[in-house]
């Protein structure tokens, strides 16, 4: 998934404005970049969101960087559009809600992660506790929205709490 949107940056990213072309190669003149949701979800509202799942999955915070340059580009446009931007506004929403959990071990409190659907969501699983300073045997979830982590989760109790306040 990385290699393909580094590709896809490479290639279709307007480096002038932020968003990207619909082809890589001028049509007739023309390279197109647009945010209409006409008969599918547009290809920048698409790539916009994989971005964020990108950065959730990876912590590369050029993906989020891009992400935010797009959604700052296309912002006059959505407004112009309405519903016909639903998908960008879906990017949007995606940008401000999204939610990480980092889990960390095996037990019930991963089921009860992957049972708990939330919007946005993105489950990561952790090989290594190095970075939370506990120990291998340990089972937690840290949470994250966007760039923010909360204190590790050790109960399906404390899992439910902290998503009820999201």
């Amino acid at each position: 998934a990385e290699r393909l949107m580094d590709i896809c940056i490479e290639k279709l990213w307007d480096r002038d404005n932020g968003g990207f072309f619909d082809s890589e190669e001028a049509v007739l003149g023309v390279r197109l970049k647009g945010i209409e949701d006409i008969p599918h979800p547009s290809a920048n509202s698409v790539a916009i969101t994989l971005l964020l799942k990108l950065f959730q999955l990876t912590d590369r915070f050029e993906y989020l960087s891009y992400a935010e340059k797009s959604l700052e580009y296309f912002a006059g446009e959505a407004q112009v559009l309405g519903i016909n931007g639903a998908s960008y506004y879906s990017s949007l929403d995606c940008y401000y809600r999204m939610l990480r959990l980092s889990i960390y071990g095996e037990g019930k409190l991963t089921q009860s992660a992957i049972s708990s659907f939330r919007p946005y969501t993105t489950i990561k699983y952790n090989r290594t506790h190095r970075l939370i300073n506990i120990n291998e045997e340990t089972h937690c979830i840290v949470p994250c929205l966007k760039t923010e982590c909360y204190d590790a989760l050790y109960t399906r109790e404390e899992l439910e709490e902290f998503l009820k306040r999201y």
